[in-house]
């Protein structure tokens, strides 16, 4: 009476392969795009990190400076104009801070080209090794004659492009 009908239906169709596949494409899609803004925002930090940590050094190397000068007697001019002349009142300068203050190797006079390098023993320096993306340099202003603002500022050019890290504080005749 009735034949049956057999079901050939057993497999996707065309239509619902392609939809799954472009389904898959994009979540996988989405995930890699994801994880690769991810890394790129980590790295950002990383050296956004990095900038703060040298920019606080030279801030730091600065203030042991004025602070040793101080308490070995000398006077408050003339820490501003001796030791720090090549910084003082509109100049830059870099500061590395592997040297003694005292030493004359410790202050390059010339912000220009003065990228950081990265040593060895994983201190930053002008000397000696490998190039770093790192600019930084020192600036320190008078504001009257007991007051000095002292900013460092630090560059780089990273992933999103060039970047800037300024720190300011004020140091002051304590004696």
């Amino acid at each position: 009476m009735f034949s049956k009908l057999k079901n050939y239906q057993k497999g996707f169709t065309l239509m619902e392969a392609l939809i799954a596949i472009a389904i898959l494409v994009i979540a996988i899609t989405g995930a890699t795009t994801l994880a690769s803004q991810s890394l790129r925002t980590a790295s950002y930090f990383k050296q956004q990190t990095v900038a703060f940590y040298l920019a606080s050094e030279a801030l730091e190397y600065i203030r042991n400076s004025r602070d040793t000068h101080l308490l070995a007697g000398n006077e408050w001019d003339n820490w501003k104009t001796s030791a720090m002349s090549l910084c003082y009142n509109g100049n830059d300068c870099g500061v590395d801070a592997i040297f003694e203050y005292t030493d004359g190797n410790a202050f390059i006079d010339d912000c220009s080209n003065s990228n950081l390098l990265y040593d060895s023993n994983n201190l930053y320096n002008y000397q000696s090794g490998s190039a770093t993306a790192f600019e930084r340099c020192v600036y320190i202003r008078p504001i009257d004659s007991y007051e000095v603002e002292v900013e460092v500022k630090v560059e780089w050019s990273g992933l999103f492009g060039n970047k800037v890290v300024r720190i300011k504080e004020h140091f002051f005749d304590w004696q």
